[in-house]
């Protein structure tokens, strides 16, 4: 799985995990935190962790159903960041990779 930065207007092939930008529509795993407002990048990818394996303890079903709707062969896609390489746990760069986290420990 690897991270893909979206393009303005559609088009990338991703399954997109960010809030409502540029003709995407907001996936469920979106970002509620943004960077400046909510903190620090390191700050808000903190939080954005919190609250996502909250909604997954607490059985969210949106949250739980966008989970459940990626395959191991998926690119994620967001608006910041393009890699083919995931950051380990506590050192990710964008949400997405935040996202892949809890999707593949969703897998075990």
């Amino acid at each position: 799985m690897k991270v893909c930065k979206c393009k303005p207007g559609g088009g990338t092939k991703c399954v997109y995990v960010g809030r409502e930008w540029a003709g995407y529509e907001a996936s469920a795993l979106g970002n509620p935190f943004k960077s400046g407002r909510d903190g620090t990048l390191a700050e808000v990818l903190a939080k954005y962790r919190k609250w996502l394996f909250d909604r997954i303890q607490e059985g969210d079903r949106g949250v739980l159903d966008a989970l459940g709707a990626i395959k191991g062969d998926d690119t994620l896609g967001c608006w910041c960041i393009n890699s083919d390489r995931l950051m380990p746990r506590g050192q990710e760069r964008c949400h997405a990779e935040v996202v892949w986290h809890a999707w593949n420990w969703m897998q075990r």
